[in-house]
């Protein structure tokens, strides 16, 4: 009975186990650089850091697309047949480079109007990041269930990027080199992980016609429009914070945030294991696709509310280790501890998105999350003048919870 269980789960096992691994690296190399980062550029310094990584992470869901949902869809069901694999990364690829080429004209252009002054250079060394990005064929390895390897391009990126921050950042003049080196670290793993799968897959690379480049922006279009209108949330409610607030609120706010995201990114391998296989399970047998949903449920919330209640009552100390004393600690313990809540809902807007994706839902999927972006913005001015930091942490759950009940509603709904 074990070994058909194991069988059964064999390749989300090792997706899972490998993409775990990753995480573990990915959360023991900022438990190094978080608290030295924050330390060397103080509150102030590390707020303007967290900025740009929201900067650049709004800009990376623009070249991402819909791409790591449309085409590891595509490509798991397609595993076995080496000629549409090439298509499909050959296509995309391209895709990458066109969507990429118009964002670094806009900036040009923004730059010449004007738009962007004297942090033109943070612009500049951020188009690393976005080569990188380009070159980093996630939706590929997760397609063919192979996340083991794109492993190894992680842990790379996680060293130098932890070598060059305590090489270079020694006080709050040193952001551009922190800013750098998340940038060089991120082009590193891209050049990486793209040539291991061109070696392992056996990629046949072309130039795919107008038409195919064409077909796979029209199929990852619905997942790109909800994925950008998650960054409209996500990391802009962190940039339009960073105009309003204080440099103080704004440093404090990125710190409990970046704990934030740590707990909730837990989430992601076992999420990313589970889409290609769930997406193969479904195109075979629907009955057991719903049965595997409903059953992954249970062991994950008992598993987040635990991790949520550890960072609840741990929170103080957490604090403590981050910032100065010169700050308002109090303050930011409140905001961890209100944005702790958030982690208990936080593996259920990644599963529901593919789960619906899966099920062919993708207009449902818009139409929820410019609901959820909606909610967001109407309610992001009161509560941030009324309540500062705590404001935006209050309203940052509270969104949380919104996209786990919508999108789990939308998904049990078609599976009744």
């Amino acid at each position: 009975m074990i070994s058909k269980i194991h069988g059964k789960y064999k390749a989300v096992i090792q997706n899972f186990t490998a993409l775990l691994s990753v995480q573990f690296i990915s959360y023991l190399f900022p438990f190094i650089t978080f608290p030295y980062l924050t330390l060397k550029l103080g509150v102030i310094g590390f707020g303007k850091y967290g900025l740009f990584l929201a900067s650049i992470s709004f800009i990376d869901s623009l070249v991402a697309y819909g791409f790591r949902v449309s085409a590891t869809n595509q490509i798991a069901q397609n595993s076995e047949d080496t000629i549409r694999v090439s298509s499909v990364a050959s296509s995309v690829f391209i895709a990458k480079v066109g969507i990429m080429i118009v964002i670094l004209c806009l900036v040009f252009i923004s730059f010449q109007l004007g738009l962007i002054g004297s942090e033109i250079r943070f612009y500049l060394i951020g188009i690393g990041f976005l080569v990188g990005n380009v070159l980093l064929p996630v939706w590929l390895y997760q397609g063919m269930q192979k996340m083991a390897f794109l492993s190894y391009s992680n842990v790379l990126a996680k060293c130098i990027f932890t070598v060059l921050i305590f090489m270079g950042v020694k006080s709050p003049g040193d952001l551009f080199w922190a800013v750098g080196a998340h940038s060089c670290a991120y082009l590193v793993s891209g050049i990486f992980a793209f040539a291991v799968s061109i070696k392992i897959f056996k990629l046949q690379l072309r130039w795919p016609g107008i038409r195919e480049v064409q077909n796979q922006l029209q199929s990852g279009l619905s997942v790109f429009l909800a994925q950008l209108s998650v960054s409209l949330y996500s990391n802009l409610n962190l940039i339009v914070f960073g105009v309003i607030a204080s440099d103080i609120s704004l440093g404090l706010y990125a710190i409990t945030e970046k704990v934030y995201r740590l707990g909730i990114t837990i989430a992601a391998p076992f999420n990313r294991a589970m889409f290609p296989y769930l997406a193969k399970l479904r195109n075979e047998h629907k009955s057991s696709y719903a049965a595997e949903i409903r059953r992954l449920v249970k062991p994950l919330s008992l598993a987040f509310a635990l991790l949520s209640i550890t960072v609840f009552v741990f929170a103080p100390e957490i604090i403590v280790l981050l910032t100065e004393d010169s700050v308002d600690r109090d303050v930011a313990i409140n905001s961890l501890r209100i944005l702790s809540i958030g982690i208990c809902v936080a593996p259920y807007g990644g599963l529901f998105t593919y789960a619906l994706v899966i099920q062919g839902e993708d207009k449902t999927l818009l139409r929820l999350v410019l609901l959820i972006v909606g909610i967001n913005w109407v309610l992001f001015y009161p509560l941030t003048k009324a309540y500062d930091l705590l404001g935006l942490s209050i309203l940052t759950v509270f969104v949380s919870f919104c996209v786990a009940l919508l999108k789990g509603f939308a998904v049990f709904r078609r599976l009744n």
